[in-house]
């Protein structure tokens, strides 16, 4: 047995004597328990009819055991309590209503003889009003028609009346007891809108308006509320709080918002109460009700902005939170709710700029004033945080077509660039670090506003409010000039941007820097797409023209570029991979030749064996059959005859080339039916195809994505649209005109003239009708959402249509070229790399010439060559193209990347040489030419020659 002095034994005993003391305090709680119960049933039958027959005064006494007995025995979840608590209430609304209101119940709740103040009185009233506090939370859901809610709210409110002495103390003792919780739910039970037709205030409003006035100033003492239980956290994240309370809006915005908005700077969201539902989060609701009443005040505004969004930040992270959580938690924000967003910040914003559409005054002539820097900077950093918390592609809408801030920014930031003041704006930004660039913020919202003003231009008419031609000039010589010095100045490990990373850690230098490099990106990316789109642009001074090289960088481009932007996370890879614009595009010719060049498997040969008359069917499983390795090595063709024998010749990079075009031709010919063309004779997936063909548009990717690896042009142009989609790029509306001119046009006049359409969001699919919303129920298209039905029926048209052969052949194209390595280059440009210039120069072929069989290039047979070649059309010399080389393109490169080289040599003949047809070998791009006696006859035998056709002609 352990001793007495043994720490085990004492440490045991101790153990013990705290088992037995919490069993004797657990027993003391029950036999207390029990005899409360008792005592209260006693309560009950003794006084539970007396206020029903005794309309005596006497009964509130504090002599009299009725009202000690009831405060001590209430209980809320009783229904009894609650009948009884209603007619005490009628008994003081009795006593008061011919008298002098709420005097008359001080008097009689002070016994007509104690003071007021007397400590028993004070502690009585404070009881009863949380009682009627609690029994209007009781009856929540019967505000309409039950009686005990209202009935304790109209004693509630004459309790805490302002003339009263004890009026602090009360209303402090109801905030200790945390009654904000219980007005929430109170206010959440009611339906949106339920006292917008009461006569005045409600007396919920008149109760709450008494309690909220307690700001602790002179003369009001109360004590300092713990912020959890506080109105501005409870009540002001209520979801749209004031459409419930419409009257106490009023008086609350004209007395109390001062207090309430520096009692939210200091806010946190992890104080929080729990959100009613997902689709409302208490940060939003918060910040959405308190703007609501602020929105004239941008300062003020702005700061709440900035403690909400960094406690978003940090609620988020604590929660192990990330951009995919607040991507949830955002997209599910409630519509109400968004539209509440919306419509504050386009208040707030018509507010900071005073309803001016883009006229800015100044302190001295062509300067922007002190006033307007301040109000840009402040509504800047106002929506750099919900922009960038929210991340609503609605505020921007709701932005762009509803406020001036497009044209106002852009004039503050035209005359801060003309008259060099961009220092004015660090100054005035609110929680700017002191090394930001000054013109980082404002370009940083105006960048991504911009590209959404270009993106609802959907018909031909391009003028864009307030923006002349030279505008747009300036404007792209401002942005150019911001990235390229953004792309040399931010460090590599600020690429990406968490959103949710709160307010002040986003308005850190490089955080800002990497989200406005990002905006400025995609605006130049959109105006150069928009200004292909648009070449004419018309002015003033007549049509303009924004050609490509109006986005390239006017700083010099070191000879060394080229192989530092093939170096990873290199500044050069860096604006190669994020503003290729700013390169001109012979020097992304060259990055994309260096990239084939050293992917290239050199030690990989493919020797493809293709029979002439099974040139499809050979093509397709041998080029299927390929890994991506062999893909990216050499290859060679060998053509069978239909004797089975291989046809003579070395493939030196001409029948590469012949057999490519011709593989080319018959996929895309009407035989297959696998390609649609526009009217342009633009080719597009045929979405009529069948879904056994897919495997056919996974080996035409293979095959187009060879051709541009190998550097063979082909003879196929795509639609613009498709192109798009090879670079994973999203369509819009206006690229319907590259589909379909006509059906473009009827859907503008669509646009102009909705009135009296009957249309719902649904399109004709052959014998089906599919729907354009998936589950809705015949949605009318109207002049509010016929913008959303054109970018509907576009998508459905140029994408899901043919989705599932974009998508196969994109597997094939991307088998051989990556992605990245196209993304550089605008559609046309993509096309020239596929296929070529449209035409090509004859000097330059003169020029990349070699002669042989004792030619010379001044021989009279050599310039009546030229000459004849020089008249021919472009047709004619596209045939004579492919007859000596196997394709009826060039690369963008010009002849001189042709190898071998095109040769002209003399061919030798007997007599009659006039007779005789000129030869080539493709395979050499090797022309054979007769010494014929008169140019007319050289003309004739060469039209013959390049003219035969699958009628057994053979070059050789």
């Amino acid at each position: 047995m352990p001793s007495a002095d043994d720490p085990t034994a004492r440490e045991l005993g101790d153990q013990y004597e705290q088992i037995d003391e919490e069993r004797r305090n657990s027993a003391a709680l029950k036999i207390q328990k029990c005899y409360k119960i008792r005592q209260r049933s006693k309560f009950l039958s003794t006084y539970g009819d007396l206020l029903q027959v005794d309309d005596d005064w006497h009964n509130f006494a504090l002599t009299s055991a009725f009202m000690r007995q009831f405060i001590f025995y209430f209980d809320a979840n009783q229904e009894g309590d609650i009948d009884l608590l209603s007619q005490i209430c009628d008994k003081l609304l009795h006593y008061a209503g011919d008298r002098n209101g709420s005097n008359e119940i001080l008097r009689v709740l002070a016994d007509h003889s104690k003071h007021p103040k007397d400590s028993v009185v004070l502690s009585r009233v404070k009881k009863l009003a949380l009682i009627c506090v609690h029994g209007a939370h009781r009856k929540r859901y019967e505000w309409d028609t039950g009686l005990a809610f209202v009935k304790a709210l109209h004693i509630l409110a004459w309790m805490i009346d302002p003339g009263f002495s004890w009026n602090c103390e009360v209303v402090g003792y109801l905030q200790e007891n945390k009654i904000y919780i219980l007005f929430r739910e109170i206010i959440c039970a009611l339906p949106k809108n339920a006292l917008e037709h009461h006569d005045g205030s409600s007396p919920l409003e008149h109760v709450l308006l008494r309690l909220a006035s307690h700001v602790g100033s002179n003369p009001c003492n109360c004590p300092t509320v713990d912020p959890r239980w506080s109105f501005s956290t409870q009540i002001l994240s209520v979801p749209l709080v004031w459409d419930h309370l419409p009257h106490f809006k009023a008086l609350y915005g004209n007395k109390l918002k001062k207090y309430y908005i520096n009692q939210m700077w200091s806010s946190r969201v992890d104080i929080l109460p729990e959100d009613i539902s997902v689709n409302y989060p208490g940060y939003a609701c918060l910040l959405a009700n308190a703007l609501e009443v602020e929105a004239s005040d941008t300062t003020d505004v702005v700061a709440i902005a900035v403690s909400l969004m960094d406690g978003v930040a940090s609620s988020l992270e604590s929660a192990g939170g990330n951009n995919a959580l607040q991507t949830e938690v955002i997209n599910e924000l409630d519509v109400d709710l968004q539209i509440q967003i919306n419509e504050i910040i386009k208040h707030l914003v018509n507010a900071a700029f005073n309803g001016k559409s883009g006229s800015v005054s100044s302190d001295a002539p062509g300067e922007p004033s002190n006033v307007d820097i301040q109000a840009v900077a402040s509504v800047c950093a106002f929506l750099h945080a919900i922009t960038n918390t929210f991340q609503l592609d609605a505020v921007r809408t709701v932005l762009v077509h509803h406020t001036n801030i497009v044209s106002s920014l852009w004039t503050s930031i035209k005359l801060c660039y003309e008259n060099k003041c961009w220092d004015s704006f660090s100054k005035c930004i609110p929680s700017g670090p002191s090394d930001a660039l000054g013109w980082l913020l404002p370009l940083n919202i105006f960048c991504p506003l911009f590209k959404c003003a270009l993106e609802v231009i959907i018909d031909d008419s391009v003028q864009i409010e307030n923006f002349t031609f030279k505008d747009l000039k300036l404007l792209v010589l401002i942005l150019k000039e911001a990235l390229w010095e953004l792309l040399s100045t931010i460090p590599e490990e600020a690429k990406t941007t968490p959103n949710n990373c709160g307010l002040k850690k986003m308005m850190k230098s490089d955080v800002i820097k990497a989200n406005t490099r990002s905006g400025l990106c995609d605006l130049l990316t959109q105006l150069q797409l928009f200004s292909n789109r648009h070449q004419h642009l018309v002015d003033d001074d007549g049509p303009q023209i924004l050609v490509d090289d109006d986005f390239c960088t006017q700083q010099e481009i070191s000879p060394e570029f080229v192989h530092q932007a093939m170096i990873p996370d290199s500044r050069e890879a860096s604006i190669i991979e994020l503003a290729p614009f700013l390169v001109p595009c012979d020097i992304r010719f060259q990055i994309f030749d260096l990239k084939l060049a050293t992917s290239k498997q050199t030690e990989t040969h493919t020797r493809l064996r293709i029979r002439r008359r099974k040139l499809f069917q050979d093509a397709f499983h041998q080029l299927n059959s390929l890994s991506e390795k062999d893909l990216h090595g050499t290859m060679s063709v060998e053509f069978i005859d239909d004797h089975g024998l291989a046809e003579q010749g070395v493939d030196g990079g001409g029948l590469r080339r012949e057999f490519v075009n011709n593989v080319v031709e018959i996929s895309f010919g009407k035989k297959l039916n696998l390609f649609k063309s526009t009217p342009d004779n633009l080719m597009y997936p045929n979405p009529e195809s069948k879904l056994e063909h897919l495997e056919c548009f996974h080996f035409i990717g293979i095959l187009l994505g060879k051709a541009l690896y190998e550097k063979i042009p082909v003879g196929v142009r795509l639609a613009e649209f498709f192109l798009r989609q090879l670079k994973h790029k999203p369509t819009t509306f206006n690229d319907i005109a590259s589909l379909d001119k006509d059906t473009y046009t009827g859907l503008l006049k669509l646009k102009s003239d909705i009135d009296g359409v009957d249309m719902s969001f649904e399109i004709e699919n052959g014998d089906t009708i599919e729907k354009l919303i998936p589950g809705d129920n015949k949605l009318a298209v109207t002049s509010d959402n016929v913008i959303l039905y054109l970018n509907l029926f576009a998508n459905h048209r140029l994408e899901q249509e043919i989705q599932n052969q974009t998508s196969r052949f994109l597997r094939g194209f991307e088998k051989v070229v990556p992605k990245e390595w196209i993304s550089m280059f605008t559609e046309s440009e993509l096309q020239m790399l596929m296929s070529g210039p449209a035409k090509w120069d004859i000097d330059d072929l003169r020029n990349n010439t070699d002669y042989g069989g004792d030619y010379k290039a001044d021989d009279d047979v050599i310039k009546m060559f030229w000459e004849i070649l020089e008249k021919f059309n472009e047709d004619q010399q596209k045939k004579f193209l492919k007859f000596v080389t196997g394709s009826s393109h060039i690369s963008i490169h010009g002849f001189q990347s042709l190898e071998p080289k095109f040769g002209i040599v003399r061919l030798v003949v007997g007599e009659g040489i006039d007779q005789y047809h000129p030869q080539s070998s493709t395979c050499a791009n090797l022309l054979k030419l007769p010494s014929y006696s008169t140019k007319e006859v050289m003309e004739q035998k060469l039209l013959e020659a390049i003219s035969f056709k699958n009628v057994g002609f053979h070059n050789e």
